[in-house]
């Protein structure tokens, strides 16, 4: 297992180096250095990643639902509360904690073995669960993943638009199900960590006259977008700055995952990372190792997501914890090698950066492989020291001062 995982991180490394290179025989074939164009962005499509595939698996706020519609018109309707700070910082995790107790208390007679009924909309067929849970209107059809229809709540305000995905009773959507119950009972509500997704409510149909490819559903939050479609923003991959917030980010994802579940995630790309906007101004506080340290707030939120091939933590797979942080360093290059177009690739500073990290990780599976204990701990401690002190003291911070602003009064946990 060892010597498939090495060979993963070398093809991985040989991916960077590629797109180093390409990028400085292109450059060196201009005459002049591009510029980001807002013009050129809607003829750049990605060829390294499949948007179908993506807007399949994952439905994302943008594609589904219109913040005009009425439920966000009818905003004077309900509490103060409510009407200010819910809808201007809803995405933070205070309101997303709140939402979910709202609907949890909305949802409190569905049973865990309820069953779909089919309900016709005004528009469209869909389903029903004991007229509380309405399935509206079908957005997201997979016939391996199952399908999303966009969904309401009876007598809920819509602040936080609702998917639910119907899809088959089988052991991994079990598991995954459960695992984010898990997430959302203990980590999210317990306000532990951001960098999750909410699922509100599941059930499992058990009548024979239910089809089986519709028997298990899951009703979710929906994200703003992946990861992949928010580094192919111009004015995202020109921002060093929020590139390396975004990164740590990402990084601090896997590392609360690794450590707070016990958990590899075994397929850290872009698309599998959602993103929800965020208003919140300060530094957010993160406790490591019994230690704090401070995380520059900045527009999105990263969210680790997808966790259909997970294994648990052990000896002969711990190796793959580093695996984890390497898959998702090509992300961050954002390269299009089927075109010479190089616009919306970072700068070469961040490239060579993102080289330079996933050499002192390949350089760490060396000496793990001699001594896997501890992995977990050690190589986070490792990238706080080696990655996020060396590349942001702007955005990265180890000791509190009196000018920053803490946002999180309960501070999130990377570890326990």
């Amino acid at each position: 297992m060892d010597k498939d995982i090495e060979k993963s991180l070398k093809i991985i490394q040989a991916i960077i180096r590629r797109s180093i290179s390409s990028k400085r025989t292109i450059r060196s074939k201009s005459s002049s250095k591009r510029t980001i164009s807002s013009k050129s962005s809607s003829k750049r499509t990605r060829s390294s990643k499949s948007s179908s595939t993506m807007s399949s698996k994952n439905v994302f706020l943008s594609e589904t639902i219109d913040n005009d519609n009425s439920n966000f018109k009818n905003a004077n309707k309900i509490s103060k509360f409510l009407k200010s700070k819910l809808i201007v910082d809803k995405y933070s995790l205070d309101n997303r904690v709140l939402f979910l107790n709202y609907i949890i208390n909305k949802l409190k007679d569905i049973k865990e073995d309820d069953c779909l009924e089919k309900k016709q909309f005004t528009n469209s067929n869909g389903y029903t669960i004991r007229n509380i849970i309405n399935l509206e209107k079908l957005i997201s059809k997979d016939n391996f993943n199952g399908k999303i229809y966009k969904t309401s709540i009876i007598n809920t305000f819509g602040v936080f638009p609702i998917a639910t995905k119907v899809m088959k009773t089988t052991k991994d959507n079990l598991f995954e199900i459960s695992l984010m119950d898990k997430i959302t009972e203990e980590i999210i509500q317990k306000k532990l960590s951001k960098h999750f997704l909410i699922i509100y409510k599941s059930s499992i149909c058990r009548k024979s006259d239910i089809s089986e490819k519709s028997s298990l559903i899951s009703v979710n939050e929906i994200a703003n977008g992946d990861l992949d479609s928010l580094l192919n923003n111009p004015d995202i991959i020109s921002n060093n700055n929020l590139l390396y917030n975004i990164l740590f980010q990402t990084f601090i994802s896997i590392g609360t995952f690794h450590n707070l579940l016990s958990l590899i995630h075994n397929d850290c790309h872009g698309g599998n990372f959602l993103w929800h906007y965020n208003n919140e101004k300060g530094y957010y506080h993160y406790i490591f190792n019994e230690q704090s340290i401070y995380l520059k707030a900045c527009k999105y939120n990263i969210m680790i997501y997808d966790f259909g091939i997970v294994e648990k933590i052990n000896n002969d797979n711990s190796l793959k914890i580093i695996k984890d942080y390497c898959e998702i360093i090509p992300t961050f290059l954002n390269v299009n090698y089927d075109s010479d177009d190089i616009d919306y690739s970072p700068n070469m500073d961040f490239s060579l950066e993102m080289n330079n990290i996933l050499t002192l990780l390949m350089s760490k599976f060396k000496t793990y492989k001699e001594d896997k204990s501890n992995i977990r701990i050690e190589l986070f401690n490792f990238l706080i020291e080696n990655v996020f002190k060396k590349n942001a003291e702007n955005i990265f911070k180890t000791k509190l001062t009196k000018s920053m602003k803490i946002i999180n009064k309960t501070p999130y946990h990377i570890n326990i």
